[in-house]
């Protein structure tokens, strides 16, 4: 009977966390104040929840765990139930790292015990931060020398499969992370114990270096877990970890830089808390419409920007999140500050930007007032995942973004390329132009918001019934075999788009787009057994020579941009260009706002001494 309400304990449905009352932060100013509402918003809810009991591999109600656990040690309540869970005879530690199964049980192993260790480091340091005054020494000897069970030297890289023929394999990026910042945080607390023990001091047993080389990496060439919906989230989640509690100045900086960068990335993809763009794993998420879906950053994000638009396009009552919104609740317990330049630029698109990725993929996102345009990205296959596609980089649509609307992925203006992932290439984006195949209108938009004029088809969103408030000029044809620019039967038709804010009236946007562009006949041109490139002048001024059929999919399809020839080896640009994010050099990189008069240097060339610099721009 005992075990029974334990299992219900453990599955409680929990109520909603309601975010009425909290205004969705639309400037700086209004951020600072939802940001502390939401922060203790999330503590007081998860207060009068109750408690839960301990999770069981692979990590089996461990978010329930968390939030009720530590609501209570921060809050210093209920102090009895929290310390007869850590003593509870049945919890102990299972494997860290992945948690593995191929051919049947022989390539099994029960891990991801290192989710459960980044709850456990925050009680221990909650703890011991105030004195060690909240749990009884049985738990806190429990907690620090069983539950946290990874400690000394020897970096966690691989985990093994005993009875499988492939008997160690190389884990990912979560794991590895989230497996040496605790043996890190271990080592650290035991080593207050036990000073003249080696193996707890992290300079002597080299864990210290090893931790800022391997962090040093992400700056000189990105995570490799790519906007990855979930991972991405516990990424930032334990180098939150490490911010908050390493003591070492070094690992602090290297953690604080590794979230500013991250931060930047998120403020430059999304608008109200919303983003498409390429990602690596998983596949499933390529099934789903929701664009919230599994997507764990914009959680965090919501807590640290005060911005949560997305909820009341969900449908929520009284806007609220699902219960047990772990990534939420552990986002609101950290101490780690998102730079106001970038809370900023996630809350407010007022001022224009246009950026660039490029690691294990490209990405390019135009941002604006009223939209976001997001370039859809370029396939790449990884070979270690057992031909199952889960870590291969995914291509998604081309797409507009409007602002307050839309939580579809089918609402979504957008061209989608290839059905085929490994055929898609959406990468032909500058600014507020963007080109390639199978463009989609959705049903959503009636004829009524268009007009045609010549080989234009114009969108007046503004005035129609879709409220989006900006402008959209589309040239698309139907793709015809015989001679075609394109001959696989999956791509249906082609062209190009520009979209611009509605700040003066539709007549006008229609007339600009005409005299930019009365001079070109944009037909299909075949010249020594080469298509010609086509030349469109947006409404910004920016004139743009672009072809659609690109030999490679690493071949960017803009030529020349206002006459000058661009850099098409996708695969040969920095790792991040444009307003926002800069890379200055290998390990150097810059963050800025265009209307701030300063900027925030990352620099990582040494990794063994981070400097984190903020500086008025030359």
């Amino acid at each position: 009977m005992k075990y029974f309400v334990l299992f219900l304990i453990q599955f409680q449905v929990f109520a909603h966390v309601s975010m009425e009352g909290i205004p969705s932060a639309q400037s700086l100013e209004e951020a600072k104040t939802s940001q502390i509402m939401i922060r203790e918003r999330f503590i007081e809810h998860y207060l009068n929840e109750p408690i839960v009991a301990p999770p069981t591999p692979p990590k089996i109600g461990f978010a329930e765990f968390a939030t009720t656990n530590l609501a209570r040690l921060i809050a210093e309540q209920d102090l009895d139930l929290v310390t007869n869970n850590i003593l509870d005879p049945s919890f102990g530690p299972w494997n860290p790292g992945t948690n593995f199964s191929l051919i049947g049980s022989l390539c099994k192993r029960e891990g991801d015990y290192d989710f459960v260790l980044q709850i456990l480091l925050k009680m221990a340091y909650i703890d011991f931060d105030r004195g060690e005054t909240l749990l009884s020494e049985p738990a806190r000897q429990k907690l620090w020398y069983d539950l946290l069970s990874q400690s000394g030297g020897n970096p966690y890289v691989y985990f093994d499969l005993p009875r499988c023929p492939i008997n160690t394999r190389l884990d990912t990026e979560n794991h590895i992370l989230m497996t040496n910042i605790a043996k890190y945080l271990t080592n650290q607390l035991r080593s207050t114990r036990e000073p003249l023990k080696d193996e707890y001091n992290n300079t002597k047993n080299g864990l210290k270096d090893w931790l800022l080389e391997h962090l040093s990496v992400f700056l000189r060439e990105d995570f490799s877990e790519l906007n990855s919906r979930g991972y991405e989230g516990y990424t930032q989640l334990t180098l939150a970890v490490l911010y908050d509690y390493a003591w070492d100045q070094e690992l602090r900086t290297m953690a604080q830089m590794l979230l500013d960068y991250s931060y930047a990335k998120l403020a430059v993809q999304s608008i109200g808390m919303r983003r498409y763009g390429p990602f690596r794993r998983q596949r499933k998420v390529l099934k789903e419409d929701d664009l919230s879906f599994m997507d764990n950053t914009i959680k965090r994000g919501m807590v640290h920007t005060g911005n949560f638009d997305f909820l009341h396009l969900m449908g929520q009552p009284a806007q609220t999140l699902s219960g047990t919104d772990y990534q939420a609740f552990m986002a609101a317990t950290e101490s780690y500050k998102v730079p106001d330049m970038l809370v900023d630029l996630t809350v407010d698109k007022e001022t224009p930007y246009w950026q660039t990725f490029e690691n294990i993929t490209v990405e390019m996102y135009y941002g604006s007032e009223n939209f976001l345009l997001s370039a859809g990205g370029r396939f790449k296959n990884f070979t270690d995942d057992f031909g199952t596609g889960e870590n291969d980089v995914l291509v998604v649509g081309t797409s507009i973004m409007p602002k307050d609307k839309e939580m579809k992925i089918s609402s979504l203006i957008r061209f989608e390329d290839h059905p085929r992932n490994s055929q898609k290439r959406n990468i032909c984006v500058y600014k507020n132009f963007a080109c390639g195949f199978n463009l989609v209108i959705p049903d959503h938009i009636p004829e009524s918001c268009s007009r045609k004029e010549g080989d234009f088809t114009f969108y007046d969103l503004k005035n129609c019934s879709t409220d989006y408030d900006f402008y959209l000029a589309v040239y698309n044809k139907r793709i015809r075999r015989s001679g075609s620019i394109a001959q696989d039967r999956a791509l249906k038709n082609y062209g190009f788009f520009e979209v611009s804010e509605a700040d003066r009236s539709f007549d006008s946007f229609v007339q600009n787009v005409l005299s930019n562009n009365q001079a070109h006949e944009y037909r299909r041109e075949i010249r020594n057994g080469r298509t010609r490139a086509w030349r469109y002048k947006t409404t910004l001024g920016d004139t743009i020579d672009f072809s659609l059929d690109t030999p490679d999919a690493g071949t960017y399809p803009i030529a020349a941009i206002n006459g000058q020839r661009v850099n098409r080896d996708t695969y040969s640009w920095n790792l991040a260009e444009g307003d926002i994010v800069n890379s200055l050099e290998e390990g150097l990189t810059s963050i800025s706002h265009p209307k701030y008069e300063y900027e925030i240097i990352l620099d990582a060339r040494d990794p063994l001494n981070p400097k984190r610099v903020i500086q008025e721009k030359e």
